[in-house]
């Protein structure tokens, strides 16, 4: 029996020494540091660098959101980074769609964010900007304010501008009379990447407009005042003073003029105006020869009448 407690008293050892050598290699293989003040950094220590290139390429973009809000000091913010899927649907439990890449628990004052190939690496700052408006916005305005303007004040507020890509997108949405209604918006986690990617396109197109149209004083007065006891008609025309079926005809008709000509960029259709353009150069340097030739004619004949 002595024999039998002093094996279990050695494998019980050899367990806790296992595990206080696991728990420090794992410390060893993550770091976490704050930044910023605010912001608190879980990361593998392999990507030390890529943090502290992303917190420079950001950190204007960080002022210019604690700026658009009007705050000084930000309660700390989590911020997560992981190279598996795996851990980053286990770090949430919402069952994510696969085209997603980061995800902010506002309430936990959390944000966690994939990077698991070069693709998602070069995403990394607009994502990481993206997730940190989330945060911001959950903080600063009293009621849940709908999808679209979440989403239109995270993608404006984390880029200058859309790209080429997006644009297209955009403009090929509008030649196929596909763009989708805003308040579909609320069901953004259930679309497929493509829909999902130009739901966000159009998000920003509407904060664009308004931001464009109305001044930031009136976005950040109109997500100050929203009351999801009133519909959107209510809340628009109470600090915009205007319906929000004007706001929707007037943006719409702002972005074909902004955006539908972008379809012409399409590769087919770029390949197609060229053609047309050739043909045209063609037809108009054969013209021109042959005026030329009838011109040299011309000449020709009336000089050999005068030799006569």
């Amino acid at each position: 029996m002595k024999n039998i407690l002093l094996y279990f008293a050695k494998i019980a050892k050899f367990a806790l020494l296992c595990f206080v050598l696991c728990s420090a290699s794992l410390q060893a293989q993550t770091a976490t540091r704050a930044y910023e003040g605010f912001m608190v950094f879980h990361y593998p220590v392999k990507q030390q660098p890529l943090m502290d290139e992303l917190v420079k390429k950001t950190r204007m973009r960080v002022l210019a959101i604690k700026s658009f809000f009007s705050v000084d000091s930000v309660r700390p913010v989590q911020i997560y980074f992981t190279r598996f899927e795996e851990t980053y649907q286990s770090f949430t439990h919402k069952g994510l769609p696969e085209w997603s890449q980061a995800v902010a628990m506002a309430s936990r004052r959390t944000v966690i964010i994939k990077i698991s190939d070069a693709a998602e690496i070069e995403r990394v700052p607009g994502v990481f900007i993206h997730e940190l408006v989330h945060i911001f916005l959950y903080d600063y305005a009293p009621a849940d304010i709908p999808v679209w303007i979440h989403e239109g004040i995270a993608q404006k507020l984390s880029k200058e501008q859309l790209t080429l890509e997006e644009k297209l997108r955009i403009g090929n949405a509008l030649a196929g009379n596909y763009l989708i209604p805003f308040e579909d918006m609320d069901s953004l986690l259930t679309f497929n990447k493509g829909k999902a990617e130009l739901a966000y396109d159009l998000a920003y197109t509407a904060m664009d407009y308004l931001m464009r149209e109305f001044g930031r004083d009136k976005v950040r007065a109109l997500l100050l005042g929203w009351d999801n006891s009133r519909g959107y008609d209510e809340n628009f025309k109470a600090v915009l003073g205007i319906d929000y079926v004007d706001f929707e005809v007037d943006w719409y008709r702002w972005l074909k003029e902004r955006y539908r000509w972008m379809v012409l960029l399409n590769i087919e259709n770029f390949v197609f105006l060229i053609f047309i353009l050739l043909l045209a150069w063609a037809f108009l340097a054969v013209k021109r020869r042959n005026y030329k030739k009838r011109a040299y004619w011309k000449a020709t004949d009336e000089q050999d009448f005068d030799n006569e």
